[in-house]
């Protein structure tokens, strides 16, 4: 009978802002990110997109929640033009789908590193992220937190 190996599995979000946490003028962060899960993705543009058209989410993720807040422009204006509008939600997709250029906030052209943004909290503490689920490897174990960054590994195991 194999030994079974407990393993910790992280909150992927978890993961992600704590790669994105510090700064002095102001929470890391990475550019466009209004989801807050620590990637640039067709979330983020819809995410922006929903705030904007739905009211939902009903805030934006630094200062005040709103799209007048310098924090939100620093961190969502993907065009540069200091304003939150439809055209930074295009700017997102046409930087990830089509190769357009990266969008104004990013540090890089690959925009793959974090910005300090004033305004913005900084991510969870670091004791937060020391906190991770435990499962048995080669064992199913569901979350009992309806939580969409939780996950299993088992190794050598098909995506789920």
């Amino acid at each position: 009978m194999p030994v079974a190996e407990e393993v910790a599995i992280y909150p992927l979000d978890v993961l992600a802002a704590a790669a994105c946490s510090g700064g002095s003028a102001g929470g890391l962060q990475k550019p466009n990110d209004c989801n807050q899960d620590g990637t640039l993705d067709i979330s983020d543009g819809v995410c922006l997109l929903g705030h904007l058209f739905l009211g939902k989410p009903s805030e934006l993720p630094c200062g005040d929640g709103t799209v007048a807040d310098e924090g939100n422009i620093d961190l969502l204006d993907a065009s540069g033009d200091r304003q939150l509008d439809l055209s930074d939600a295009v700017g997102v997709f046409n930087f990830l789908f089509t190769g357009g250029k990266a969008p104004r906030t990013c540090a890089e052209p690959g925009c793959e590193g974090c910005v300090p943004v004033a305004g913005c909290g900084t991510a969870p503490a670091p004791e937060a992220a020391a906190r991770p689920r435990r499962c048995r490897v080669g064992q199913s174990q569901k979350s009992s937190v309806n939580h969409p960054g939780w996950g299993s590994f088992v190794p050598g195991a098909p995506p789920a």
